[in-house]
């Protein structure tokens, strides 16, 4: 027989438009004066479930095709393999779907094609940064409970996001992670959301349509408008589009008194600031020689001037011994410890006071230990209040700063990283455990 088809409103016809442009379309006036909305139904020779498959496997494929290709993150690798299994795919398409053995063929030809097609994502254990497409600011972290906001400077510390093995984003400024979608505030990685990396669904190359498990799910909105990042139930053009770039330095801040903590749960290689092991003798924490890389998971003293430094991520491997450690991300640390401070014998590291439990409350168990900060383990029969720093040379803890002339000098110097100094210029410099300005 032959038949009309209407679509799913029930308001139109297909037609094949009188055959102009080998296309369908619709038509909404009366079928019997359109030719090409009149249809026979003829019984297929093979499996429906086949001709199923092998669509399903083409429209795989034409969506990667039709997506910029290249070996970054945010695009479809497309190389040798993928390239070759496109010819074949197209030659089995063009010839062989008329029969079920020739559309088998082409089905396994095209899951090959399919094979060979990886979109590139972000790799855990990794840090990262996130431009938006509407706004072209990046996403920032500024509080704990706050959403967060919009920046144009991609180097500060609460635009960088840690992504760990269970896909959750902590934030490298505040050491907690994503929730809500929009801010970070949850200092267990078990509580945040997790993040999908999904290819641009506007077919963007280079951006991802960012989504987390939050409530069943939601995107990851960049609301230029407000200057802040937001959380929406439905995909929005440019607004849900991201860059997602890989961090390659971390900054770290030194303050006035010359000395700072760092544990990274990757290896980084010193720029300016000298990082340092420690070795507990007697009531002195003995600095290491300077080193040229920072192991990944591993507790370190930086020295150097007020400032900020960076510090560069590395994939070179080093091994060395040091009795401090630390956390990636703010927790309540149990026990008895050691942390940097400057108390009443100057900088050193003192006893951490135990005001807090296991949850975060007032005790009398933990302490807070702040993300990427390291710390020195309690031992057996530490007894001593604080370990000043030392080379070997001399203490270098330190007490307020004083002013002094050269000239008057009549003890032994040290710079901020206790080496002896035999000729001292104009600087800051260790004189009798005291940080002294030389005029």
């Amino acid at each position: 027989g032959i038949y009309n088809i209407k679509a799913g409103d029930g308001s139109n016809y297909f037609s094949n438009n009188g055959g102009v442009s080998n296309k369908m379309g619709f038509w909404s006036g009366s079928p019997s004066s359109d030719g090409g909305s009149l249809f026979t139904f003829t019984r297929m020779d093979f499996s429906g479930e086949v001709w199923h498959n092998t669509l399903t496997a083409y429209n795989t494929f034409a969506v990667a095709e039709s997506y910029p290709g290249g070996d970054a993150i945010g695009y479809y690798s497309n190389g040798a393999a993928y390239n070759a299994a496109k010819v074949a795919a197209t030659a089995r398409l063009a010839d062989e779907l008329s029969t079920e053995a020739g559309c088998r063929e082409a089905y396994v030809t095209l899951r090959t094609a399919n094979e060979a097609v990886v979109f590139n994502v972000p790799q855990t254990g990794k840090f990262y940064r996130f431009k938006g497409k509407s706004s072209g600011k990046y996403m920032k972290a500024v509080a704990e409970r706050n959403k967060m906001k919009l920046s144009s400077d991609a180097n500060e510390a609460g635009c960088i996001f840690y992504l760990t093995e269970g896909n959750k984003l902590l934030n490298y400024e505040l050491g907690t992670y994503l929730c809500n979608t929009y801010d970070c505030h949850n200092m267990g990685e078990s509580s945040g959301n997790i993040v999908y990396f999904n290819p641009s669904e506007s077919g963007n190359g280079g951006y991802f349509t960012l989504k987390t498990n939050y409530s069943g799910s939601k995107y990851i909105y960049d609301d230029k408008n407000d200057d802040e990042v937001d959380r929406n139930g439905s995909y929005v053009v440019d607004n849900c589009e991201w860059i997602v770039e890989e961090v390659t330095k971390l900054p770290v801040v030194i303050t006035s008194a010359g000395y700072a903590t760092l544990y990274a749960p990757v290896a980084l290689t010193p720029v300016t600031a000298t990082a340092h092991t420690i070795t507990i003798e007697d009531k002195y924490a003995m600095l290491s020689d300077a080193l040229d890389v920072i192991p990944a998971e591993t507790g370190v003293i930086l020295a150097g001037e007020e400032g900020t430094y960076d510090f560069t991520i590395t994939t070179t491997e080093a091994s060395v011994t040091s009795e401090l450690t630390g956390t990636i991300a703010k927790a309540y640390v149990d026990g008895n410890a050691y942390v940097l401070a400057k108390g009443t014998n100057g900088v050193g590291l003192y006893r951490a006071t135990l005001n807090k439990n296991s949850e975060g409350g007032e005790g009398t168990t933990h302490f807070l230990n702040n993300a990427f900060k390291a710390y020195l383990p309690a031992f057996i029969n530490a007894t001593a209040p604080m370990y000043s720093f030392s080379r070997g040379e001399g203490t270098t803890s330190i007490d307020d700063l004083e002013s002094t002339d050269n000239s008057q000098q009549t003890s032994c110097v040290y710079d901020l990283l206790g080496h002896r100094v035999e000729n001292p210029t104009k600087g800051v410099y260790i004189m009798n455990g005291k940080k002294v300005v030389m005029n």
